[in-house]
């Protein structure tokens, strides 16, 4: 148990200890936002949420699956450090550069040319832990095996996307919340826990087998599966194009010269698959020839395990990736303009992989032409922009409307299309547009005020004061699972305006406001959580009474 334990962590390290990509909070609470302004902005057209293209944009490769094994024979990341040994390195310093500035060159030379857009590294499940795979179809025949094989075949179909339309576009189409994924790679994930499970069932196999003989030929068969495959890429390097989908930013001679850099990691990866390959070859072959004992034979496929997964995860995870605590504690300085990282204040234009498509949309139609009125409405304070010698330069926004205020009126419009069409003129300083309430005015007083009081991740609270029945916008993202709005402790219905935030119908008098969120999926997540770990604990406890019992009897 404990060392199939082991074997699990170890083989899901080559994938959870890679840093596939840097997520940004984006948001629009709090006192004030921040937003930076791209100048490579574009119009686009109002579109009813995330299309197809951009749902499979990161779309595995056919051969670029060979990466779960051999890791790095498409490149590696989108940028490596091909060092100074390189074919690179060796064009820069012919071409005039120092060997100081072709050192720091070559630390991100485009290594990578499979069919994603970009990747911080590949995902590697380790070539010590496919071999026992391989080797463990042929001698299991149990009946996990159907299953583990269905789930290993179809995530890995599904992640190709495009590259395999049909059956990512049945799925999109069919299977609910499917769409909702950011990327259909991610589902490799399932094989990246199956693989290795199925490694350590056939592992057990051939522990227990007394007559480890028998599997001899089953050993064999599978080094002949990798002698084809790594022979066989081998001898079709002549023909594959070493080029990416990212190359057309490449100058022709540059690209030329990092092609041959790219053939030198493929020729690298290969060799390297080939050394695994052959020492755990042996350490089986030892082991089903009884030449060592199982001890010994666990302790070699932990060692040979550690020496393929380490090394390979410090490439991508190591001391570079971490910073001194104190940096952790204030990374940035108030006084100072940060372009690309807000700290201080939430920004507009954050990034998440779980996209809100309405969000998205006002993203797309007004605040990429960085529209005053829908940045207003957003409570955007700062305006960092670049001028024109790249200069990072600060805009104080005076105009924004606040973390929440009261408006005049009610707009009702028929459609969505036309209610977020309406925020290009509309006053939404003193008037609100929905497609959900009916048209009414309101009277606004100079003693009316509204004012955040408590704000956090899941919780926020507001004190207003009003003579009159009135209406609150709230510079929030309006989202119906699992927010719920309460008047003085008095759940309160909340109503989606504005196209994308909050509004609430409020009475006279001196009141408190509070957003929680308390989605029912947490709680029921939280209980059979809670439940699944008490029974493991009861099953935990029992198993080991019987054991003990029966040893003492």
């Amino acid at each position: 148990i404990l060392f199939s334990a082991l074997f699990i962590a170890l083989a899901l390290n080559a994938t959870n200890l890679i840093a596939t990509s840097e997520y940004a909070k984006e948001s629009t609470r709090g006192n004030s936002s921040e937003l930076t302004i791209n100048p490579d902005n574009t119009n686009k057209e109002l579109t009813t949420g995330l299309d197809r293209e951009y749902i499979t944009q990161w779309s595995y490769g056919v051969f670029e699956s060979i990466n779960l094994f051999i890791p790095r024979l498409m490149g590696g990341g989108s940028s490596e450090d091909v060092g100074i040994d390189s074919n690179f390195y060796k064009f820069l310093r012919s071409n005039g550069y120092s060997a100081l500035e072709s050192k720091q060159i070559v630390k991100n030379t485009p290594t990578y040319w499979g069919d994603q857009p970009f990747v911080e590294a590949p995902a590697y499940i380790g070539i010590v832990v496919f071999f026992l795979f391989v080797f463990s179809l042929f001698i299991y025949k149990g009946k996990h095996r159907n299953w583990l094989i269905s789930a290993i075949v179809l995530s890995l179909l599904l992640s190709y996307g495009k590259n395999l339309n049909f059956i990512t576009s049945l799925f999109i189409d069919y299977f609910p919340l499917y769409n909702k994924f950011r990327a259909v790679s991610s589902i490799q994930v399932i094989l990246e826990l199956c693989i290795p499970v199925f490694a350590i069932i056939g592992l057990s196999d051939i522990i227990l087998n007394k007559n480890k003989k028998s599997n001899l030929n089953n050993l064999y068969k599978t080094l002949g599966v990798f002698v084809v495959i790594i022979g066989s890429l081998f001898m079709i390097k002549g023909n594959l194009s070493f080029a990416g989908v990212n190359d057309f930013n490449l100058n022709p001679s540059i690209l030329e010269v990092i092609k041959q850099d790219r053939v030198d990691i493929y020729l690298n990866e290969l060799f390297r698959a080939s050394l695994f390959v052959i020492l755990i070859f042996l350490v089986l072959f030892s082991y089903l020839k009884q030449k060592i004992k199982t001890p010994i034979f666990i302790l070699l496929l932990v060692v040979l395990v550690i020496f393929d997964l380490v090394p390979f995860n410090r490439e991508y995870v190591n001391e570079n990736n971490f910073v001194d605590s104190k940096l952790v504690e204030q990374p940035y300085s108030p006084d100072r303009i940060n372009y690309k990282t807000s700290y201080f204040h939430n920004s507009i234009l954050g990034y998440h992989a779980a996209k809100l498509s309405n969000y998205n949309e006002i993203i797309e139609f007004y605040i990429n032409d960085v529209h005053m009125n829908t940045l207003n409405m957003l409570n955007t304070k700062y305006i960092i922009f670049s001028d024109e010698e790249g200069t990072s330069k600060l805009f104080t926004n005076d105009s924004a409307n606040g973390s929440a205020w009261f408006v005049d009126s009610i707009i009702n419009v028929k459609s969505k299309d036309q209610e977020i069409i309406s925020l290009d003129t509309l006053d939404n300083k003193y008037k609100a547009v929905s497609t959900e309430l009916e048209s009414k005015k309101y009277v606004i007083t100079d003693s009316s005020y509204i004012k955040l009081i408590e704000f956090s991740p899941n919780k926020i609270k507001y004190e207003y004061n009003n003579k009159n029945n009135g209406f609150i916008v709230f510079s929030e993202i309006f989202y119906p699972y699992g927010w719920n709005a309460y008047i003085n402790g008095v759940k309160t219905k909340h109503f989606n305006v504005n196209y994308i935030l909050r509004g609430m119908s409020v009475k006279p008098g001196n009141n408190i406001i509070e957003f929680v969120f308390e989605p029912d999926v947490v709680k029921n997540g939280g209980m059979i959580s809670l439940s699944a770990s008490l029974i493991f604990l009861i099953i935990f406890i029992g198993m080991s009474y019987k054991f003990f019992l029966n040893n003492r009897i």
